[in-house]
């Protein structure tokens, strides 16, 4: 069966890589026949930075269709540490296969389009299948380290110390990396200042109208998007990274909502570790509540089954609120330029 794909690489923001050699091999065999080829990896753009996961928007729709990848070939120069990673290896393609046609199935109209491998320092090598409204974690792999050749020794400029490029390490990637069992649920609730705590919408309450979430659209540090609403796995627990941004939209008073939260990576890794513990599979439910009319905005985390949730202190994220074009609010810490909430694919 073949998959209509492109090809893409993606980077750390800022983490500079350079490929020497990259393919997707559509066969097992080391040299292809002569109906098949090997679709050769982009090289990244050094100016580009959309993020770990991230490829530049496009309308782009390859027209031939392909059997999925079944091996990686990739040789690369991290830039971070000044080192040489290569990796070949298997690609599951089967489940690859699988999570094609379960998204055909589940959303036909933004079916995957993109079949992306991402670079990063430390021989942290990852792919994933991608679509405009979501993306899967298909696989990760660790490329072993290799010796530079004469031309290769040409390329890294060893006039530079590595610390002149991003700095990150071995750790923070894997915080990235590491994934958790959660789903989100937004309350329809107001917050009272009178009892100081969250109450649900009273159809009774003039002064209130029943609030109806649309959808939560979130990007993960495993590199991960998606559009979440009632219809597509809003309410499902999915394993994924922690957030990074999430953006709810709702509606109130017959007007149209949105609200986007940057968190602190430092800060959101420290709460989900707290959360989770050393066990990532434990269910956990992040908890929305949003009350325009008293500028009341709440994130939790919740274990399933347990009655108490931790907050998450509205210093680990920024927060910027609109009401159809016209900016509500916003935290007293947001320090983003205008534009910066328009990331959505």
């Amino acid at each position: 069966m073949g998959y209509i794909y492109t090809p893409f690489t993606s980077r750390v923001e800022y983490c500079e890589v350079k490929i020497l050699t990259g393919e997707l091999h559509l066969t097992d065999e080391d040299t292809p026949s002569e109906n098949d080829s090997n679709l050769v990896l982009p090289l990244i753009n050094p100016t580009s930075n959309e993020g770990w996961g991230r490829v530049k928007k496009h309308d782009f729709f390859s027209e031939v269709e392909y059997p999925m990848p079944k091996r990686l070939k990739l040789r690369y120069i991290s830039m971070t540490e000044g080192a040489c990673y290569e990796v070949d290896s298997s690609i599951d393609d089967k489940l690859a296969e699988e999570l094609w046609e379960k998204q055909q199935k589940a959303d036909p109209e933004e079916p995957f389009k993109d079949v992306v491998v991402g670079i990063a320092p430390y021989g942290v090598v990852a792919i994933w299948l991608q679509g405009k409204t979501r993306s899967v974690l298909l696989q990760t792999f660790q490329a072993k380290e290799a010796h530079f050749n004469e031309m290769e020794e040409a390329i890294y400029d060893w006039t530079l110390e590595p610390t002149l490029y991003k700095a990150i390490s071995r750790e923070e990637i894997n915080d990235d990396m590491r994934r958790f069992c959660y789903r989100y649920v937004a309350f329809e609730e107001w917050w009272n200042d009178n009892t100081l705590s969250w109450v649900e919408y009273d159809k009774e309450n003039l002064y209130y109208d029943d609030i109806d979430i649309d959808s939560v659209e979130d990007h993960c540090t495993d590199g991960t998007y998606n559009y979440l609403n009632d219809d597509f796995e809003q309410l499902n627990y999915r394993k994924v990274g922690k957030p990074d941004r999430i953006t709810v939209r709702w509606q109130e008073d017959n007007n149209n909502y949105l609200a986007h939260f940057w968190f602190s990576k430092i800060l959101i890794t420290q709460i989900f570790n707290s959360v989770f513990g050393e066990d990532p599979d434990v269910k956990v439910d992040f908890l929305i509540r949003l009350d325009v009319k008293n500028e009341m905005y709440q994130l939790a985390l919740r274990r399933k089954g347990e009655a108490n949730a931790q907050t998450i202190p509205w210093f680990c994220y920024q927060l910027i609120v609109f009401r159809e074009d016209e900016e509500r609010y916003r935290s007293s810490n947001y320090k983003l330029e205008p534009g910066q909430w328009s990331w959505w694919l």
